[in-house]
């Protein structure tokens, strides 16, 4: 039990780092965006990876939720 318990918190705290940096990363490349002078083919693909970001960051949203919950068996 006890070794399930430690196995579940560091797959929080996993999820929970993994969250903190793709947020950093989407923060980044959302200024870089305002900010910076981009060529019409680097901003597409700068919004491409913030859509690929968003959609990972709302996965591991409901991976964390999910483990909270006690559903997870990994």
């Amino acid at each position: 039990m006890f070794q399930t318990d430690e196995k579940y918190e560091r797959k929080l705290k996993s999820l929970q780092l993994e969250l903190m940096n793709l947020g950093s990363l989407k923060d980044k490349l959302e200024r870089q965006l305002l900010y910076d002078k981009l060529s019409p083919g680097a901003e597409k693909l700068i919004n491409i990876r913030l859509v690929q970001i968003r959609k990972c960051y709302i996965a591991k949203l409901y991976q964390l939720r999910d483990h909270k919950d006690g559903k997870t068996t990994d």
